[in-house]
């Protein structure tokens, strides 16, 4: 588990992340099996997002977005935003 911690730091965290949330997180990766961790970067490729959204379209939604999300940032959460009529976005410094 610490060898994938500055990674997940990195990726899912931030510089200035809880001990208690990097721990927790890198808990849950490396229970992960490793197929399944490899496997899920090509699937969000293939992914259609749009039919995604539209069955969300009439429900109230909030999209929260951190100004440096790395896994989804401020231009693909206005999109989210944008896909659905009743949300709106809220980004946190």
């Amino acid at each position: 588990p610490r060898a994938i911690a500055p990674a997940a730091r990195w990726l899912l965290l931030g510089p200035d992340a809880d001990r208690h949330a990097v721990r927790t997180t890198v808990r849950s990766l490396a229970a992960c099996r490793p197929l399944t961790l490899s496997g899920f970067r090509p699937t969000l490729a293939a992914h259609e997002r749009e039919t995604a959204l539209a069955a969300f379209a009439g429900i109230p939604t909030v999209v929260l977005a951190g100004s440096r999300d790395r896994l989804t940032p401020v231009a693909a959460s206005r999109r989210i935003r944008a896909a659905l009529p009743s949300a709106s976005l809220t980004i946190f410094p």
